[in-house]
């Protein structure tokens, strides 16, 4: 059976995808990690990575073998953990990764419940846009994801957080806002890569390849409000970040009907040796959000892709 140093130099060489790196990431030579390698292929039988492709990829052996590496080094770290709780000096880490455009008002909501609440976790925090969020939560990056949903993916386990309710700023119009009148005015989208953006242009009907339609796409909800009050048009804007853009509740449109909604979600690889700690973090975030809990049925689940 392969060592836990060959399963890192592994899990690292599949990472970065070249040996020069791979090594310089665990700390030891090119060489020697060439080597390690290669007896481990030896010992297992079959070649792990096809040295032909440029980068370096794995091969349908190593593709299969990867799940079972990361269970083993789960295993190694949950096996580590006891020995430290038992010993009275562990403190779970435990990474996380959000999307911006709930980071930008979960993070400031709950940081410091967290820092009270949850003193046996060390919180690392990271701004991810959805499909990068993804990939780290399969590469064990993070150990959770909030992002929007709904998401279906193998051995990926999801936990609906809370429903939001996405308003529409458009302090021009003074009445009610309806699809029609939507048509007629400038759009304001995030950059490529945010789900908020995929939504928008789904829920308001937006052709892409309309390029008169817009003339910029900003990388955060705050540059869109600034933008919408210079040149005039709308963006969408989440119900939960209307407070930190001190701008007037009234100036953002609600629809009555079939409210635009998006679903936020936690996920985590199910055999994660952190369960029990993303737990407490999935329960805080719902507590904290239960009381602006939507009726579903009446609303418009949007998708995130």
């Amino acid at each position: 059976m392969i060592s836990l140093a060959q399963i890192d130099y592994i899990l690292a060489l599949k990472e970065h995808q070249n040996f020069q790196k791979a090594a310089s990431h665990c700390f030891v030579t090119q060489p020697t990690l060439s080597m390690q390698l290669k007896k481990a292929e030896e010992q297992l039988g079959n070649t792990i990575f096809d040295r032909d492709k440029t980068p370096i990829a794995l091969t349908f052996f190593g593709e299969t073998i990867l799940p079972h590496l990361f269970a083993i080094k789960d295993g190694y770290e949950a096996l580590s953990n006891q020995i430290k709780k038992l010993e009275g000096s562990y403190k779970a880490e435990l990474r996380i990764g959000i999307i911006p455009t709930v980071a930008a008002y979960l993070v400031p909501d709950l940081y410091s419940s967290w820092q009270e609440t949850l003193m046996d976790i060390k919180l690392e925090i990271v701004e991810l846009k959805s499909e990068i969020l993804i990939e780290q939560l399969n590469d064990r990056k993070i150990d959770f994801g909030i992002m929007a949903g709904p998401l279906t993916l193998p051995k990926i386990v999801e936990q609906i957080l809370f429903h939001e309710e996405i308003t529409v700023f458009a302090p021009e119009v003074k009445s009610s806002l309806t699809f029609e009148k939507l048509e007629t005015m400038q759009p304001w989208l995030l950059a490529q890569g945010n789900c908020l953006r995929t939504q928008m242009i789904n829920f308001c009907s937006i052709n892409e390849e309309n390029k008169k339609t817009w003339n910029y796409e900003g990388g955060s909800i705050q540059l869109l409000l600034e933008m919408v009050n210079q040149q005039g048009g709308y963006t969408l804007v989440p119900k939960n970040y209307i407070p930190y853009t001190k701008i007037e509740a009234d100036k953002f449109h609600h629809f009555k009907e079939k409210k635009p909604v998006r679903q936020i979600i936690g996920i985590y690889n199910e055999r994660s040796s952190k369960i029990a700690y993303i737990e407490k973090i999935i329960r805080t975030i719902q507590r904290n959000k239960s009381s602006q809990e939507l009726t579903v049925n009446q609303s418009n689940i949007l998708p995130w892709k």
